[in-house]
């Protein structure tokens, strides 16, 4: 994409299923940097790689499929490639907006896999992956822990977490290692709010797999007779963490 930039990759992702992360301080705080150029050390300290594509992708250069931009209150950074969607902005003000497709709603446009690939046969805005929604929050959860050990968010600060275009979804796995769902599990929210509180330093500090936990089964609970498994829940952020997946 010759064209790449924040508000045409933003679209993009908004078109389909997507994450929407907001971490930001409640409180006037110093701000966490002097220039937007100082935020990419703090972000590349902070960021999750326990998974082979890191959270939040932050680009190591720019070009066709990836930028990032240093602008006069806030650093920029943005994805499209294959099923990967990406485009996150940390303010001087220190708040962070991340914004992440659904993975399952570019499978099947996706070069990284072979034609006749299972995962290319699903449809986009039709499927919700149940292994990616406990992993990604809480990978978001621990990018948090360590954003607010990076730099002075005061006391507490808020953490806001939604899944958008979630309408007419079904859950689902797509590990061929695990049983498939018995039934036809569906959402009709459009909205998933998954977190919304705000949050002291050190609950985070001690409660960050148990918030991203009670994170997952808020989105579940948005599947009509689904209940949700929570150890199930547990031993996969147990096997994230540990690199087992």
């Amino acid at each position: 994409m010759s064209n790449l930039n924040l508000k045409s990759v933003i679209e993009k992702v908004k078109s389909r299923g997507y994450w929407r992360l907001v971490i930001e301080p409640i409180d006037n705080i110093p701000s966490p940097f002097e220039h937007s150029r100082d935020a990419e050390p703090i972000l590349n300290d902070a960021l999750i790689k326990l998974r082979g594509w890191y959270y939040p992708h932050i680009p190591q250069q720019n070009n066709d499929h990836q930028r990032i931009n240093i602008e006069d209150n806030r650093l920029d950074g943005y994805i499209i490639m294959d099923h990967f969607l990406e485009a996150w902005s940390y303010f001087i003000s220190g708040q962070f907006v991340h914004l992440l497709g659904l993975r399952e709603d570019w499978f099947k446009e996706s070069g990284w896999f072979e034609e006749g690939h299972y995962l290319k046969k699903v449809e986009p805005r039709t499927k919700l992956d149940f292994v990616g929604v406990t992993l990604t929050l809480t990978e978001m959860f621990l990018f948090a822990n360590n954003l607010i050990n990076k730099v002075n968010y005061g006391g507490s600060f808020r953490i806001i977490i939604t899944l958008n275009n979630g309408e007419n979804r079904t859950l689902t796995t797509f590990d061929p290692r695990r049983i498939p769902m018995f039934f036809n599990y569906e959402s009709s929210a459009v909205t998933m709010t998954a977190f919304n509180a705000i949050v002291t330093v050190e609950e985070l500090n001690k409660s960050t797999l148990e918030l991203a936990e009670k994170a997952a089964v808020r989105i579940f609970k948005y599947f009509k007779d689904f209940n949700p498994p929570v150890q199930v829940i547990k031993d996969d952020q147990i096997k994230l963490i540990e690199r087992r997946l």
